[in-house]
């Protein structure tokens, strides 16, 4: 490979070195002769019902550790003008002491700290309200923590974000939410949503799992099925920024065939947008998922039932033979036995009919992990645990399930400094049992292996960024730099996850960038030091002269290098390699590109099997099931079973380092309530929130930019000075991040001129370059027209938006704003 390749050894190896390095921790030791077992715990924590007039919104789950981080965003509370906020309390009967603390949302800032009186200890059902201080700024929002200390002296936390605010303008806009969703039950009433329909022709019309309103009138009111509400929705006011509105309800609804009841979980999310005239429906999604009850009914020939869903919670695994296939639904894990027609839920946090919400099921996530044909699954839960000795912390917790024992038993737990949703991107990126009886996972920029005997725990690898860290797509191979910055690295490593063994490349003068994985084989490319990618003073990537890619075996598969052009980027996409080459490096980030791609073969490409399919019924439309093997037994009685989910009394707590400090700032990206992703790049965000009218937030949880909240028209007062202040603070801090005054430059590169101009409109110029050394800055727009001024000819232009569109993205979209410190 014309390259040096020293073979690491297996992981054994890494483990004996670390035993004597800083980075190695032991945990609680114990013999497997001397382990017991507890079956697991019921829920105790109390449970918060906080109130926003006569509307008792969604619970607040109690937390075990004071760390708002975990608890994400969680819901927003607007205070009324006395600023007094009533909760109820629900299972209070341990609680000893009452207090709250209402915090900056970075956290760093105390405003209040009170303790409550005027409640009754060992009562059932506490009513009690908080008398909120007049210290809080209109607009600003909070960070509350109520904490409730119990009579075993452990306390509980319960957060929520809190505004001072139009409160009026809040509740008007949860009532339309509130009434929109009652009124999709009944086909009459039903007409009145009619004006904020958006009927389209290329709508999907074909499940009731997901529903918008592009779609038609009949999905909106559940066409021929006749279903219901049970019990009272659960309302969450979960986003309020400038004139837009995100809320969400939470309701069970039930149908009534001739040979049973079918329960569905429904989660419709609206994003409104305030006006003085009316509230606009800005975006609407309802997901709807039926309750999967493991009767025999659902089993029939290949295929198990599991009826309407959204498709976001199923995933299926199967053994070898396929004798077993073990899949989630709602939230819960079960185990199919072909041979002897039996069916086990192998573990459960209850389901969205349990009236308790410690039981709903909807605060954490099952990912399987292995499946073997003697019955041995491997499994991790992952996200809010409801229930059991972890109840109340974020984190993971490793299961093994044995069929012939049939119990599943925790091996290990490792609590999470971050939200729920944060840590399932953490998972989805890495979480992998080798055969090597190690468990290897990433969190928060280190990839951690676990040795499952010993129980011992080494950083395999950290300081991780998306760019300088791949996964393959089965996740039994991972690769990332050493030895520098992005762009300076000297070596990679290759490690199989399977077998323990690392390998590393490179080591010599040229520089090696990974650039991620086809199926299982590796991709990586070779540059010269210091040949940058260069935008006015600004490093944006590095040339390459060659890409690699290597097997499983570590043997190049595939060299690939032109003479006399120079590799500007390569993005891997299932089994092709999609590359932009240029002849001339010297123009830096203008360079003129052309396209190449390169076809691997197909056993390179991630062929695995997809177990989940679905079929389409006259009634209930598109109906999901998970396909099997084999027929169900014809002659053999149908059984179902419950697992025995066990503790072990030295189940080892994995008390992880803290975050990685090297890891430049994210951005994150939210959507119709709920959490998209985070990113290095903030185009990347943008990019995933624009088609769901979505948002970013900063590191501290401000918002950043927003779709839905940008005005139709905005021009920037005294724009020439503006832009010449920018270009100042431009050139004078390119490469920096956060400046002297807390504000922010923030490298916009990659967004489009759309999404750009919601700066603007918040009255912030966009500076745009348009080649080395120069630029033009952008300081209004209308519906047809962009203004920017030019520096050079001290002239202020206009021109078409479509124009502008084309012509700054021909240019790369290279775009740079300062955004104020709050």
């Amino acid at each position: 490979m014309g390259k040096a390749i020293k073979k690491a050894g297996i992981l054994l190896l890494i483990f004996l070195i670390a035993a004597a390095a800083y980075f190695f921790w032991p945990m609680r030791g114990g013999s497997e002769e001397n382990m017991t077992y507890a079956a697991r715990q019921d829920a105790v924590l109390p449970v918060v019902y906080p109130r926003m007039g006569e509307r008792e919104m969604a619970p607040l789950l109690g937390r075990r550790e004071e760390l708002a981080a975990t608890a994400g965003r969680g819901s927003l509370l607007v205070l009324p003008d006395d600023r007094k906020l009533p909760v109820r309390i629900a299972y209070a009967g341990e609680i000893s002491g009452l207090r709250y603390e209402i915090r900056s949302m970075d956290g760093e800032n105390l405003i209040e700290r009170t303790e409550l009186s005027g409640w009754a200890a060992g009562e059932e059902e506490i009513n009690v309200t908080l008398p909120i201080q007049n210290l809080l700024e209109d607009g600003t929002e909070y960070r509350l923590g109520l904490c409730a200390e119990l009579s075993d002296g452990s306390a509980a936390w319960y957060y929520a974000r809190i505004k001072k605010g139009d409160r009026a303008r809040a509740d008007e806009m949860i009532s339309l939410a509130a009434e929109f969703s009652r009124k999709t039950l009944n086909y009459e009433e039903a007409q009145d949503l009619t004006m904020y329909m958006e009927t389209s022709p290329e709508a999907d019309n074909s499940t009731f799992g997901n529903v918008t309103l592009k779609c038609s009138f009949s999905q909106i009111t559940w066409g021929n099925l006749d279903v219901e509400r049970v019990g009272e929705p659960s309302v969450t006011l979960k986003e309020i920024y400038g004139n837009m509105c995100i809320v969400q309800v939470d309701s069970l609804l039930r149908r009534q065939t001739e040979s049973r009841e079918e329960l569905y979980s429904v989660t419709e999310t609206f994003t409104m947008k305030w006006s003085s005239q009316r509230i606009y429906m800005m975006d609407y999604q309802r997901k709807a998922d039926e309750l999967f009850t493991g009767s025999s009914s659902l089993f029939s020939g290949k295929r198990i039932t599991l009826g309407i869903s959204s498709g976001s919670r199923v995933s299926a695994e199967k053994s070898p033979s396929g004798r077993y296939t073990a899949f989630t639904a709602g939230g819960e894990l079960w185990c199919y036995d072909s041979t002897d027609n039996v069916n086990t839920r192998i573990f459960s946090y209850g389901n969205a009919a349990e009236d308790d919400p410690r039981k709903s099921g909807k605060n954490h996530e099952i990912k399987i992990l292995t499946v073997q044909d003697d019955g041995q699954l491997d499994f991790l839960v992952h996200g809010y645990m409801s229930l059991g000795r972890h109840e109340g912390f974020t984190g993971a917790a490793l299961y093994h399930y044995d069929a012939e024992s049939g119990e599943a038993v925790e091996q290990l737990f490792f609590p999470a400094s971050e939200s729920a949703e944060m840590l399932a991107e953490d998972v989805e990126t890495l979480a992998h049992k080798g055969a090597n009886g190690f468990f290897y996972f990433y969190m928060d920029g280190t990839v951690y292996g676990v040795d499952l005997v010993s129980h011992e725990y080494v950083a395999v690898a950290s300081g991780l960024t998306e760019d300088s860290f791949a996964v393959s797509a089965d996740q039994s191979r991972i690769a990332w730099q050493e030895g520098g910055t992005l762009y300076d690295a000297r070596a990679l490593s290759v490690m199989d996850l399977n077998t323990g063994e690392r390998t590393q490349i490179g080591g010599g003068s040229s520089i090696c960038r990974i650039l991620g994985f086809v199926g299982s084989d590796c991709i990586y490319g070779t540059g010269e030091p210091g040949n940058y990618i260069m935008s006015n003073g600004r490093i944006m990537g590095l040339f390459l002269n060659s890409l690699d890619i290597l097997d499983r075996n570590m043997e190049t598969a595939m060299h690939y290098e032109k003479a006399g052009s120079y590799i500007r980027n390569a993005r891997a996409d299932e089994s092709r390699i999609h590359i932009q080459l240029t002849r001339e490096p010297e123009l830096g980030f203008y360079a003129p590109v052309t396209e190449d791609t390169l076809v691997c073969n197909s056993d390179t490409a991630s062929g695995a099997e997809s177990l989940v399919g679905w079929y389409a019924s006259t009634d209930k439309e598109r109906v999901y099931f998970i396909q099997l093997s084999s027929d169900v037994p014809a002659g053999k009685a149908f059984a179902g079973r419950e697992a025995d989910i066990m503790a072990s009394e030295r189940t080892d707590v994995l008390r992880l380092p803290a975050g990685n400090a090297d890891v430049h700032d994210r951005f994150y990206a939210y959507a119709q309530g709920g959490f998209l992703g985070s990113y290095e790049k903030f185009s990347a965000a943008a990019a995933a929130a624009y088609e769901r009218m979505g948002f970013v937030a900063g590191e501290d949880g401000r918002i950043l930019w927003s779709r839905g909240d940008k005005s139709s028209a905005h021009t920037i007062r005294n724009g020439a000075a503006a832009a010449e202040r920018l270009l100042r603070t431009a050139e004078a801090n390119a490469g920096k991040w956060y400046l002297e005054d807390g504000s922010l430059l923030l490298e916009a590169d990659g967004c489009t001129l759309d999404q750009i101009l919601y700066f603007v409109d918040m009255d912030i110029p966009v500076l745009a370059y348009t080649g080395e050394g120069r630029s033009v800055v952008l300081t209004a727009y209308d519906q047809s027209h962009v203004t920017f001024y030019d520096p050079i000819s001290g002239n202020t232009e206009r021109m078409e938006t479509s124009q502008a569109d084309a012509y700054f993205s021909g240019l790369g979209n290279d775009y740079v704003c300062r955004i104020p410190a709050e």
